[in-house]
């Protein structure tokens, strides 16, 4: 079709319709961004929809006993293409069936009878006015459409009482976006009215001035626009009226064009706030997708997400584990992910402990310069203790596990200063049978469980808080791993405490089973250090009964007549020796059976049933775990829940929207 021929003022206003239309387009996309435009705003009865339909060339309700009771926007808009589109846009409130129907809604109308569209608006320029219902009292609806203003009010008002004015001025306090409108002028008659109105249209409050126009009479009904038009111009064509004409702001086509500049100027100032704008918010959308993972609707999808799950937490469980923390940052970011350096430290103090500790009566020469445990592992063992102590006061904040272990710690208090001697003598006598010169086994035996029986004690103790550290690193792990909250808790209460649990008690089981061997079993041992340790307890004996008789000695050598030699053992009855004897053996077996016991504890308790073997905690969430489950336990676990699935599609609805908007700023 021809384009029908426009006016210069209409071609004129082409240039600036790109704006316009971008500003349109971005409103109509109903993203939450700022947009330039005109929002019309007065008191009830004020003229506003009338004003709006002189300016437009729609009718708008008016008359006696109506109001406007919604937003209305109106969009003016010159194409070569003659054509109407009527459409309803859904507001955002609006619930998803309702919009969509709303969307649905679609009619378009090529020709028209008589005129065409393109004739009639020939003369219209390029704009945009959104009409809104009047303000009352106490009203917060007026507030939210205060944005650039055209504030309405009637030539006859009271501007110290209007209050359309007054929010306005709350909006806008330097006035530098608001347009004031004085309608009603044919019901002017006062000159004092007159003078007051050519003081505002020459005054600087607001900033871009006051416009003066007639309204539509109430005995103007059946007018046409033109005639409307003509008798605006022949009011202000009035003498009383000179004075504020030659002021150039008097009637609706002054408005209009002061309009359309006004809103091309927003348009054009815009732009490049928008554009940063939706590229800031894009970003932070799709961070936040991206954030949800893929959508996991189905058992593959689902199944999928909880293997890549499980693969980090595995791999980074076995990066703690082997002390290769250059591989994964988490480990900077929270030292308390160091598991194999806490593990090392704790049995090193486990050892330091027992050595100082674990037994129940000091031996003979304990404390003497032959000292039982040196000065370094006495600091390691003190620290032990300090350390673990802080560790399991944390046991209630995890109650899942106070069917494992005891609420409280064993409190070691290392061995008393009972003489050990006469403990000995007293076993010899309840314990001695028909042997000549020697005991049986079963004294070395009671002897020896009654000196370890601190150890069970100690050793619960030691595996609480290296339980305690590695159940607190898994569940600090799965939270690095697994940012939604909800699939987190499912997984670590639904699919792994049981097995936790019962990883933990078969980790308390086998060190029962090694407390068992050591203290309930006969007294054995291949280890050379026994035999090694005896020679010595017995020369170091023989040298201070020597040191007793001799007349001269010095650190290298002692002089002891051969008189008194055969006399050496003859201040001591033979159950004395026996007991002696027990003694050194004890001491001798007992050192080398709790280096054998503390090794036991850390090789086969600590690192193959709780670190490193088969079924132990750290290898239950692995892929083979995952690749089990049923579908139903995948919808349980990792199955998005209903809030879930909406934020993803109001994220996903956001994310086309800006996209469609940054298109729309580039084109």
């Amino acid at each position: 079709m021809e384009t029908p021929p426009q006016s210069q003022a209409a071609l004129d206003g082409l240039g600036n319709h790109v704006y316009l239309e971008k500003q349109d387009r971005l409103r109509d996309i109903g993203i939450d961004i700022d947009t330039s435009q005109i929002v019309v705003v007065g008191g009830q009865s004020s003229g506003k929809s009338s004003l709006l339909e002189s300016l437009t060339g729609f009718s708008f309700p008016r008359g006696q006993g109506l109001c406007t009771r919604y937003a209305t926007q109106i969009s003016l808009r010159r194409n070569p293409i003659t054509s109407t589109v009527i459409s309803i846009t859904p507001g955002p409130s609006c619930k998803p069936k309702r919009k969509e129907k709303v969307r649905g809604f679609r009619h378009e109308i090529s020709e028209f009878q008589g005129e065409t569209l393109a004739s009639i608006m020939e003369e219209e320029p390029h704009l945009t006015v959104i009409d809104v219902p009047g303000l009352f009292q106490v009203t917060e609806e007026g507030k939210f459409f205060l944005l650039d203003i055209l504030a309405v009010m009637s030539c006859l008002a009271d501007r110290a009482t209007e209050g359309i004015l007054q929010l306005a001025k709350a909006a806008d306090p330097q006035g530098k976006r608001t347009v004031g409108v004085l309608t009603k002028a044919d019901l002017v008659r006062e000159q004092a009215v007159y003078q007051t109105i050519l003081e505002l249209v020459r005054g600087k409050s607001p900033q871009l001035g006051y416009f003066v126009v007639r309204n539509r009479g109430a005995d103007q009904d059946g007018f046409t626009l033109a005639q409307c038009k003509a008798d605006e111009k022949a009011l202000f064509q009035k003498p009383q009226w000179a004075a504020i004409v030659k002021e150039g702001r008097t009637g609706v086509d002054a408005l209009r064009d002061e309009l359309q500049r006004l809103l091309t100027d927003l348009a054009k100032q815009e732009l490049p706030k928008q554009r940063a704008e939706i590229t800031r918010r894009l970003s932070s959308t799709r961070k936040a997708l991206d954030d949800l993972g893929a959508p996991r609707d189905t058992a593959a999808s689902q199944r999928e997400h909880l293997i890549k799950v499980a693969s980090r937490f595995e791999r980074a469980a076995h990066d703690a584990l082997e002390g290769r923390y250059d591989i994964n940052p988490i480990f900077d970011d929270d030292p308390s992910l160091k598991l194999a350096t806490r593990i090392v430290t704790l049995n090193e103090g486990f050892s330091s402990l027992m050595m100082k500790k674990g037994h129940t009566r000091k031996f003979q020469g304990e404390g003497s310069a032959h000292k039982w445990v040196n000065v370094a592992d006495n600091k390691v063992a003190s620290r032990y203790e300090a350390d673990a102590a802080q560790v399991y006061a944390t046991v209630s904040d995890f109650p899942e596990l106070m069917d494992v272990l005891p609420v409280h710690g064993f409190e070691c208090l290392g061995p008393s200063n009972d003489d050990i001697m006469e403990y000995i003598a007293s076993a010899f006598n309840e314990n001695r049978g028909p042997e000549l010169g020697t005991f049986s086994n079963t004294l070395l035996t009671a002897t020896f469980r009654e000196q370890a029986k601190m150890w069970g004690a100690i050793v619960h103790t030691h595996l609480g808080v290296a339980i305690l550290t590695v159940h607190r690193f898994m569940k600090r792990l799965l939270e690095l791993v697994v940012d939604e909250v909800r699939v987190r808790e499912e997984i670590w209460d639904g699919l792994l405490m049981d097995k936790l649990l019962e990883a933990y008690k078969s980790v308390l089981k086998h060190a029962k089973f090694v407390v068992n061997i050591e203290l309930n079993s006969r007294p054995t041992t291949n280890n050379d250090a026994f035999g090694t340790d005896l020679r010595e307890a017995r020369a170091k004996r023989m040298l201070a009964g020597m040191q007793s008789i001799a007349t001269d000695h010095d650190q290298l050598s002692i002089s002891i007549r051969t008189d008194q030699v055969v006399h050496l053992t003859d201040s001591k009855a033979n159950a004395d020796h026996v007991k002696d004897d027990v003694h050194d053996i004890l001491k001798s077996y007992y050192k080398v059976s709790l280096k054998r016991f503390v090794d036991a504890v850390n090789r086969q308790v600590i690192d193959y049933f709780l670190l490193s073997g088969a079924g132990n905690p750290l290898q239950i969430l692995t892929p083979a775990l995952i690749t089990q489950l049923s579908d139903s336990q995948l919808e349980d676990i990792a199955g998005e829940n209903s809030t879930t699935k909406r934020e993803r599609q109001r994220l996903e609805s956001e994310i086309q929207g800006l996209e469609t908007a940054m298109k729309v700023l580039r084109g």
